[in-house]
């Protein structure tokens, strides 16, 4: 577990622009804006900032220390991936079942 007190980090960011990245080989820091949205438009059928709050929460509580940049990287690109892919499984499953309202 990465400890967001010593490594001088907000633990609860309430937006992207909020998350300080535990970083081991340079200064902790925020998501460049410009990769931010190029994400958001390799990544369209998720909520990118949602996704990357639970996504910070999760490095804090699994990873035992801050990685290199490279790693956040890879790290950040599967779990974009993976809720992508899960965005779209989402979509496709309101095709076959849509959520009726008032049907009772």
């Amino acid at each position: 577990m990465i400890d967001p007190v010593a490594e001088g980090i907000d633990p609860n960011p309430q937006s992207w622009e909020d998350i300080i990245w535990p970083i081991s080989d340079r200064p902790n820091q925020s998501l460049n804006p410009v990769i931010y949205r190029q994400l958001r438009a390799s990544y369209p059928d998720i909520d990118l900032s949602g996704e990357l709050i639970q996504a910070f929460h999760y490095m804090l509580d699994m990873f035992d220390a801050p990685v290199d940049g490279c790693g956040i990287k890879k790290f950040l690109e599967s779990w974009m991936k993976t809720n992508q892919a899960r965005g779209v499984i989402r979509k496709e499953a309101n095709q076959y079942f849509p959520i009726l309202r008032g049907s009772d």
